[in-house]
């Protein structure tokens, strides 16, 4: 779904149980969401509760960060197993969970693809120094492999190829597990 449309879906809950919601904290349950309308809901869902728990009217950052924990946590169990099957390992610095959030906030095209080369900002970003391809060229095979999913599908020809999550649903889990890690901000998607 569009932002649009995803805002219309919280909109339209909002008179139904009298509450509002702090804008910023609309915009990231948006940002978050990926498109996917089970995450505006789940996020949604567990921000309201939230803020009712608090006994408050207004759903703010607090309930966000709350709802993000929470989300993670009531994720659909498949793509939950498919998020820890792809970080696994016993390997120290092996980066599966940075890579797989990397990808994850990569900026797509409208079919849901990515480059190689458009990993390098995000990526840099999560391990805060500069990365380039040959620093995740491995996670990318990788990820396409049985073993770790596949997370990954790759289309074109080399030095063009193009990837996607096998999985579009773990694309946002990646993202609110990334920052319920603290391995990014919510503003970071923006």
């Amino acid at each position: 779904m569009t932002k649009t449309e995803l805002h219309a879906v919280i909109q339209k809950r909002l008179p139904i149980l009298k509450m509002t919601i702090k804008a910023s904290v609309h915009d990231r349950i948006i940002d978050m969401s990926q498109g996917f309308p089970p995450y505006t809901h789940l996020l949604c869902h567990t921000a309201f509760r939230s803020a009712v728990r608090r006994r408050d009217l207004e759903v703010n950052d607090f309930d966000l960060q709350k709802a993000i924990v929470k989300s993670v946590e009531m994720a659909e169990e498949s793509v939950k197993d498919a998020y820890f099957k792809a970080i696994r390992s016993t390997k120290p610095n092996h980066q599966y969970k940075e890579a797989l959030v990397a990808f994850a906030m990569t900026k797509t095209n409208e079919k849901g693809y990515f480059r190689a080369k458009d990993v390098k900002e995000p990526f840099s970003r999560i391990a805060g120094k500069p990365m380039d391809i040959p620093n995740y060229a491995r996670h990318l095979q990788e990820f396409q492999d049985k073993e770790r999913g596949p997370v990954l599908l790759r289309e074109g020809k080399p030095k063009s190829y193009e990837y996607r999550f096998a999985d579009p649903l773990l694309r946002p889990l990646a993202i609110l597990a990334g920052i319920n890690d603290g391995l990014i901000q919510a503003s970071d998607l923006s």
